[in-house]
């Protein structure tokens, strides 16, 4: 079929995406055109190209359980952009090319897959796992052997007395940043600040205390 010697620009441009591999946005683009242009021949055109490239397209499914689906706050993103509930467990058509899945949400590891797009109307999964879950942010307060023998150390995080027995022990605390103090008589006090908030211990050492004079 003979196109107007000026068709609309869209139309090249889902001819030079359809040569490039990008068989998805190339049938989006010519159905687009056929929705837009007011041209007759190249609506027909149009049509029929999209129908070309649709019996050729490769598909993708990101397919998640009711289990993972109902964690509070997941995102699933598809090459950077996000997949929405309607998305999922559905194919949709793809270019060629590597496709990234990533998986986030609060409280669990993040998840990535890749998978290749390179064969037309090829069909691929990515199933989304069950994510695992981050452990709790803990904080560890060392205090060194000389420091531990001056006469009524106190030790406080956040404005609260941390006893001897918890010096040098692993406890859990709320993600963020932690105020962290020590004290004696006749001695100037030490301060410093930690921030917490992976499954790593945070450790942060006691220093100064250096007499008064």
């Amino acid at each position: 079929l003979r196109l107007d010697p000026q068709p609309d620009t869209r139309y090249f441009v889902a001819d030079c995406l359809a040569r490039a591999g990008k068989l998805a946005s190339a049938w989006a683009s010519y159905l687009e055109v056929a929705e837009k242009v007011s041209n007759p021949e190249q609506v027909v055109a149009a049509r029929e190209r999209a129908r070309a490239v649709k019996a050729r397209l490769p598909y993708l499914a990101i397919t998640v359980s009711a289990p993972v689906g109902a964690i509070a706050g997941l995102a699933i993103r598809h090459d950077g952009a996000e997949v929405g509930r309607g998305q999922w467990n559905t194919e949709v058509p793809v270019d060629f090319g590597e496709h990234v899945v990533t998986v986030t949400a609060p409280g669990y590891k993040p998840w990535e897959a890749r998978v290749a797009i390179n064969v037309e109307q090829q069909r691929a999964t990515v199933t989304v796992p069950e994510l695992e879950k981050m452990g709790e942010p803990q904080l560890r307060i060392i205090v060194p052997p000389a420091l531990r023998g001056i006469q009524g150390l106190s030790i406080r995080a956040d404005g609260k007395e941390i006893g001897a027995a918890q010096w040098g022990t692993d406890a859990v605390v709320t993600a963020g940043v932690h105020v962290i103090t020590a004290s004696a008589p006749g001695r100037r006090t030490w301060e410093g600040t930690i921030e917490v908030g992976g499954p790593d211990v945070a450790m942060i050492t006691i220093g100064g205390l250096d007499p008064m004079r």
